[in-house]
């Protein structure tokens, strides 16, 4: 995934995240959450593998 995609991504899902939150000490629980995901998905350069978690991501 190029870079601007991939913080495209990660911006996007912040924001949902946010829409989604209560209250924004919640929300930042789950934004470390989800930090932690790209943060262990950062140096998968594969496409056929970044398709692959990103798909499996979007399960949970």
């Amino acid at each position: 995934m190029p870079l601007n995609a991939g913080a495209s991504l990660y911006r996007r899902s912040l924001k949902l995240a946010l829409d989604w939150a209560v209250h924004r000490h919640i929300w930042r629980g789950q934004a470390v959450y989800i930090r932690s995901l790209f943060e262990a998905n950062k140096d998968v350069r594969d496409p056929r593998q970044q398709k692959a978690s990103a798909a499996s991501y979007r399960i949970e």
